[in-house]
């Protein structure tokens, strides 16, 4: 904490109070009570992974092979300028899904995770929160 030209306000206080209860509040938490938040915390995460865009980045991947180094180098060669314009396009298809399916499925992935997070908060360690906090 960095103290001002005033001195230790009574905000700065309250929130050292805040700081100390949550501390003690913490570190009266068992083994167990640790353990279960950290492996659910991870397996929450996994799971809102593979249901979002750990596909999308798996299908990029399949549209690369597909596409092949040795066609896109013969397309070059033979005519740059056509070979720019269906690069172009093939580049605009490739990426509409990312508005398309990304975002969405991040954010879906993101809530998920939140509030999976929370739910092992409140569950395991008593803490007095949402599950879904919004802004």
């Amino acid at each position: 904490m960095v103290v001002g030209e005033n001195g230790i306000t009574q905000e700065d206080k309250n929130q050292l109070a805040d700081e100390i209860a949550d501390n003690k509040r913490m570190s009266s938490y068992g083994f167990v009570n640790k353990a279960f938040t950290s492996f659910g915390y991870g397996a929450t995460a996994a799971l809102a992974e593979t249901l979002g865009s750990l596909k999308i980045v798996t299908g990029g991947a399949n549209l690369a092979k597909n596409y092949g180094k040795v066609v896109a180098k013969k397309a070059a060669y033979e005519s740059m300028g056509k070979y720019r314009m269906q690069l172009a396009k093939t580049y605009i298809k490739g990426m509409s899904p990312l508005i398309t399916k990304a975002a969405p499925s991040e954010v879906m992935e993101e809530g998920i995770t939140q509030i999976g997070h929370n739910s092992f908060d409140i569950i395991a360690l008593g803490e007095d929160k949402v599950c879904l906090k919004v802004g």
